[in-house]
């Protein structure tokens, strides 16, 4: 088994670049023009019936539901069936390749399963608000330009749209006031950050007098030698990095993320936990390999600082906490960590199996989470404590919630543990054995907050009830295949990973 670097997706040669015409444009585009189209379409009638009594609010939420993830699975279809020319196009704006094929498909698979799991949750918790599907449908589009974009004003852009789609989908449950106080600290720090990742931009255009990567790229490797490298130049680069750490909750710029969580749905919390993260890692990935590898920047010992302290804040605060949202927001934290060790050697495959595995084993706790709400008075199970009830609530729930623990904490044989264990190898192969060692007793001491959880719902009994809604069918079955993928993967690990080989991730 090969770990050796794989991302050269991120570059093309120019001599391969043709002069496109608007109709080849348009051929490459086309999945996201449909997307675009439909999104104003959806919009337009959505705005129109809502204004009539009859239609408004849940009369129009499950049609909505339905012909978003219609619209979604079209969209599948159309990328896995659209002109792949591999190459840039559109003035560089834009460009394509298996990774961001696979990305595509992904994103608007979990938007399909994140969109049918939200429906039951929002009618029993009272929340008349179908806008939600409008805007999981506009992050889509945003997250999807933003992995394709090969310039700054692009990416720039694209982070833009998802922020401001972001920002409104906190607050949508307008009658909780902690939604509300999330919903403005998110804006207040998303806009501080997006401040100083344009400072970045512009200092790197000051610079350089270029915004698109390849350019840029090219540019570096001309100039090795010929001390381009100024501290203009520099000061660019480390803005643009401290913003996008922002945006991801790389510790020690996480301070938002627990108390946006806490406010915040937790549909709202799995989507925040999956989507722009991968999309905004994607992109650091690129930069990072494009901007600072290609250029023979040493800046991996730069990462490792960002790496332990991830750990340490993820870990020491979700030691501590009582909130299952902000278990999830420090939980997160720490993955970040063992995410962002992937950059150290350069291997986006790892990178994505560790995405795909944790999405899958997080989306099968937060249907979980998700289904604990009393139907008669709307009130859900918050606490860590409260989850002793889910023995007597549902035995189903109790053995999948512990499967889903085990398998994010890295016991094996589950799937949890083969993420972690590629990148252990991986990092090993590229002589990184301290930081190997110090990450493997992270993930030790993080298997006790799993664990502490698992104790409480195995070996504490209660003697009240606590009465939830009826699981939905759909929601059993996505439940049931993620559970089964968590149990059986290792079978099917050489296979995945011979997979992601040949389509050249």
């Amino acid at each position: 088994m090969s770990f050796s670097s794989n991302i050269l997706s991120f570059d093309y040669n120019l001599n391969l670049i043709y002069n496109f015409d608007v109709i080849n444009d348009i051929a490459f585009l086309l999945p996201e023009i449909f997307l675009f189209i439909t999104l104003m379409v959806i919009i337009f009638f959505s705005s129109f019936y809502s204004n009539f009594n009859i239609y408004k609010y849940i009369k129009i939420s499950y049609p909505l539901l339905n012909l978003i993830c219609l619209v979604s699975g079209l969209y599948i279809i159309l990328v896995l069936n659209s002109v792949s020319y591999n190459n840039i196009i559109s003035s560089y704006l834009f460009y394509n390749s298996n990774s961001v094929i696979f990305l595509k498909v992904f994103f608007s698979f979990v938007l399909i399963i994140l969109s049918k799991i939200s429906y039951n949750y929002f009618l029993v918790k009272g929340i008349k608000a179908f806008e939600f599907y409008i805007f999981f449908l506009i992050s889509l589009v945003s997250l999807v330009l933003l992995i394709m974009s090969y310039d700054f004003i692009s990416a720039y852009l694209a982070i833009e749209l998802q922020g401001l789609s972001s920002y409104i989908l906190v607050a949508m449950n307008k009658s909780n006031n902690k939604s509300l106080e999330s919903s403005l600290k998110y804006f207040v720090l998303g806009s501080f950050a997006s401040s100083i990742l344009l400072l970045g931009i512009a200092l790197l255009y000051w610079s350089t007098g270029m915004t698109n990567f390849k350019d840029i790229s090219d540019l570096m490797q001309l100039s090795l030698g010929l001390e381009f490298f100024d501290q203009i130049f520099l000061l660019g680069i480390l803005f643009i990095t401290v913003g996008l750490f922002f945006k991801i909750s790389v510790a020690p710029f996480h301070l938002w993320l627990p108390d946006v969580f806490y406010g915040s749905s937790k549909i709202i919390v799995l989507f925040f936990s999956l989507l722009p993260k991968i999309a905004l890692l994607t992109l650091f990935f690129k930069l990072h390999y494009l901007l600072l590898v290609k250029s023979n920047l040493d800046s991996k010992h730069f990462y490792i600082y960002f790496i332990i302290l991830s750990l340490i804040f993820g870990i020491s605060g979700a030691l501590k906490v009582e909130k299952l949202n902000k278990l999830i927001a420090y939980s997160s934290i720490s993955h970040m960590g063992f995410i962002l060790a992937t950059i150290l050697t350069n291997s986006l495959n790892i990178f994505l199996i560790y995405i795909f595995i944790y999405s899958f084993i997080l989306i099968s706790i937060f249907i979980v989470f998700l289904s604990l709400v009393n139907p008669i008075t709307g009130k859900s199970i918050n606490n860590i404590n409260q989850l002793i009830y889910l023995k007597k609530i549902n035995y189903f729930f109790f053995i999948s919630l512990i499967i889903s623990f085990f398998s994010i904490s890295g016991i094996p044989p589950l799937s949890g543990f083969f993420s972690k264990f590629f990148i252990f190898v991986s990092l090993i192969n590229f002589n990184w054995n301290l930081l190997s060692l110090i990450m493997l007793l992270f993930s030790v001491i993080s298997c006790f907050y799993y664990l502490r959880i698992i104790k409480l719902i195995s070996f504490n009994n209660s003697k009240n009830w606590f009465f939830v809604n009826i699981l939905d069918k759909n929601l059993s079955y996505i439940l049931s295949f993620s559970i089964l993928l968590n149990l059986v993967l290792f079978l099917l690990m050489p296979f995945i990973w011979e997979i992601f080989l040949l389509i050249g991730i």
